[in-house]
């Protein structure tokens, strides 16, 4: 029994690629799922492998009795470097702040050792890579900025919502969240609707309504002061305080005038202090308290109000909020502003799902006004490696938190009946097949897409991470199954062979229970595989694979069976889609997927 550290490996290997699965004379090694890795001493035990997670670490258990020999051969296979790009559209990329994230993009995929397709317009985008974008209120050149009903977020949004689902691409962060960028209004909508902790606010579009407010007796005058904060702009602006109702209608009415918009009406939380937090995936990554310079200050804001920053901040006991937040409002990247008013718990502000990073500063800033360390050239660098870091963040987070398919080769993107029946034995329709004809390079190399198989695989590339899992298991098939997958466009993560249909089981247990590879991938995702799931396709009918159809079915795991009549390719990800959901929903109420 041997054991092998992941990570050594994989840093042996040039640490840019992830670990697959081993292979023992040119075959796929037998692999066990994680709980099935006793060993009874009394049997002879044909060598297997296994993967395990201790604590933070992936460790291979392989059980070989003559891997110390010296007699048989070991290989290892790897994942394929993502498909990713940078959406740099073109009127937010012209604008210095926001460049400066997709250069951060540019840095972090360079450090993951990702090839990146950058493009401009929506047109360029290739099906199924995931771009990767920064885009704000310089949309278009600027032209929805400040606009009323929230428009730049909902602009962006539709923009990218629109290209996502004609271009079949995944797209991050998520573009529906941005309709909730700039619009304050939206925001308190969705945080009335989750159940979020926020300060009390109301909105009027005119003195009416302000009035109206009151005869109902839905705002007091207890409930001052109050800030007016204009729902669709940023860092501040169109911030107005009132005191006491004896100034409220001239000063609303004024503010009214002048900005030509609704107004949020706030009450004013007395803080000295407020939190920064940036997470992805529900995960703090960044923060810091903002102090004020002075306690009367609106904003806390480092340009605007002159704050400090302390970077010492509770992240365990901000952990659960942070992620319940997430959960419930559905922005799951994020910066988030919150408050602990004295005597009650945290009240939030508000959350973009595009934002800017403060760096932590050196020890002689700690104390002084943040928008005097921002003038400095030491700021331009820690800002500069602060996005680096988060934006690899986001891309980890995005390449991970894809739904999981696996789909089988033979039989369900390709006619590898053909092949089989050209190897029956003693003729098609045979008794048995020549596996070492029908496994050949050449006859491999012959085999034909299914109709619409390479566009739906594409297409489903999307929302899931695409493996394929097919049984093919002779020495040196697997160069030939790759070769073949990249000659016709096929889009994946992962290929895995198995010598024998029944062992698929196994790959598919792990990935739903713990995960694969160090990265733990499809561990709390939804699961599925696609397979054509028949056998004997040497005889005039082929029949279905009923062990194999058990063993899913005992171990829990969904499947999509295919039939070119009657779920072609062209249908498949709208079934899937349905499938996924199901699931989904399942996961979050933690109850069984049947």
């Amino acid at each position: 029994l041997f054991f092998a550290d992941v990570q050594r490996l994989e840093d042996s290997l040039g640490g840019l690629r992830r670990f697959v699965q081993l292979f023992r004379d040119g075959s796929p090694l037998h692999r066990r799922a994680a709980g099935d890795v006793g060993i009874d001493s009394g049997v002879d035990t044909a060598p297997f492998w296994a993967e395990v997670h201790v604590a933070e670490r992936t460790l291979i258990v392989l059980y070989d009795s003559a891997f110390a020999s010296g007699s048989t051969q070991y290989a290892v296979s790897l994942e394929r470097a993502s498909s990713v790009g940078i959406y740099a559209e073109a009127g937010s990329a012209s604008d210095p702040y926001n460049n400066e994230w997709l250069q951060a993009y540019q840095v972090a995929l360079a450090r993951m050792g990702l090839p990146v397709h950058i493009i401009t317009r929506p047109e360029e985008a290739q099906p199924g890579v995931t771009y990767f974008w920064r885009i704000n209120q310089m949309f278009e050149g600027g032209r929805f900025a400040f606009a009323p009903g929230g428009g730049v977020g909902q602009a962006i949004a539709a923009h990218l919502v629109a290209m996502q689902s004609h271009g079949d691409v995944g797209l991050w962060p998520r573009p529906e969240t941005m309709q909730f960028y700039q619009d304050k209004i939206a925001l308190k909508a969705l945080f009335d609707q989750a159940g979020i902790p926020q300060p009390k606010s109301w909105v009027v579009t005119s003195l009416g309504d302000f009035e109206q407010l009151f005869r109902l007796g839905e705002l007091k005058a207890s409930d001052f002061p109050l800030i007016l904060k204009h729902p669709y702009a940023a860092s501040s602006r169109g911030m107005v305080g009132v005191g006491s109702l004896a100034e409220a209608s001239q000063v609303l009415a004024a503010w009214l005038a002048e900005h030509q918009v609704p107004c949020l009406l706030q009450q004013r939380v007395r803080i000295g202090r407020d939190l920064r937090i940036t997470y992805v995936g529900g995960e703090i990554i960044h923060g810091y308290w903002r102090v004020k310079a002075d306690s009367d200050s609106l904003s806390t804001a480092t340009g605007a109000g002159g704050s400090s920053l302390d970077f010492q901040i509770p992240r365990a006991e901000l952990a659960p909020f942070v992620r319940e937040f997430a959960l419930r409002t559905g922005i799951d990247v994020g910066g988030m502003d919150i408050a602990f008013p004295e005597g009650s718990g945290p009240v939030v502000f508000e959350v973009s799902p595009i934002f800017d990073l403060n760096p932590e500063t050196p020890a002689e800033w700690a104390q002084r006004p943040y928008k005097e360390y921002k003038q400095t050239d030491d700021y331009t660098r820690r800002r500069a490696e602060a996005y680096a870091q988060c934006a690899q963040r986001i891309v980890e987070y995005a390449l991970r938190s894809r739904r999981c398919l696996f789909v089988d080769i033979d039989n369900t993107v390709n006619d590898a009946i053909n092949r089989i029946r050209r190897a029956a034995l003693p003729a098609w329709p045979g008794e048995t097949f020549d596996s070492a004809r029908a496994f050949s390079e050449t006859e491999l190399a012959s085999d034909r897409p299914l109709p619409g198989a390479v566009e739906g695989v594409a297409a489903v590339g999307r929302d899931w991470d695409v493996s394929f899992l097919t049984a093919r298991g002779k020495p040196g098939v697997f160069g030939p199954t790759a070769r073949w997958l990249e000659q016709h466009g096929f889009r994946h993560s992962r290929l895995i062979l198995v010598n024998a249909a029944s062992e698929k089981a196994a790959w598919l247990k792990d990935a739903a229970a713990t995960g694969l590879g160090r990265a733990r991938r499809c561990a709390g995702r939804p699961v599925v595989l696609v397979d054509d799931l028949t056998r004997a396709h040497h005889r005039a009918a082929p029949e279905a694979d009923e062990e194999v159809i058990r063993l899913l079915e005992a171990q829990g795991t969904l499947f999509q069976v295919f039939r070119p009549d009657a779920t072609p390719w062209a249908t498949l990800p709208t079934q899937l889609e349905g499938v996924a959901r199901t699931i989904e929903e399942a996961l979050a109420r933690n109850v069984p997927v049947r």
